[in-house]
């Protein structure tokens, strides 16, 4: 009977409610991939310039992550509203490069030139040497190294999507 009492009230407030969980799990999600893929991308660069670890790997993790995004949003276009807006700028261009719009690829692309630069600086002087080789053979990062794992997992890519890492508390 609680359901009944005000239940034009009730809807209201759970649309609102509904529609804020949303909002924070978007936002979760890209604030998250955007410490990952910053990891990724300097991964990526470690290996293409000093040989360590498997670049492929690592461009796996920003492929599962458009494959989740894609699955998701045909469920629910929020998604694919929240990431146009995210990336306004490189939405178009990815387009008009006949490039992969998916979240992954879009923040890989935006934050790759960051980490060339970051690498460049922190390590050029010191050569590969200097580059601590741990973080591409060993324990990386949580938030990457979680999604390098998804990214493994192809139960993940299809799994409901009331949340964006359902392994995870994102």
């Amino acid at each position: 009977m609680l359901v009944a009492t005000g239940a034009g009230h009730g809807r209201a407030q759970n649309a609102g409610d509904a529609e804020a969980a949303r909002v924070n799990e978007v936002s979760s999600v890209l604030m998250g991939l955007e410490i990952a893929m910053l990891h990724v991308a300097a991964m990526v660069v470690a290996s293409q310039r000093c040989g360590y670890g498997d670049a492929n790997g690592w461009m796996r993790v920003v492929e599962a992550i458009d494959r989740r995004y894609s699955f998701c949003a045909t469920r629910d276009p929020y998604w694919t509203a929240a990431v146009e807006r995210a990336f306004a700028k490189q939405v178009p261009e990815a387009r008009a490069r006949g490039s992969s719009t998916g979240m992954g690829s879009l923040a890989f692309e935006l934050l790759l030139p960051t980490a060339t630069r970051q690498f460049d600086a922190k390590y050029a002087s010191g050569a590969c040497s200097s580059f601590p080789e741990e973080m591409v053979e060993g324990d990386a990062p949580a938030t990457a190294r979680q999604l390098f794992n998804l990214g493994r997992d192809p139960a993940w890519i299809e799994a409901t999507c009331d949340k964006f890492y359902p392994a995870s508390n994102n």
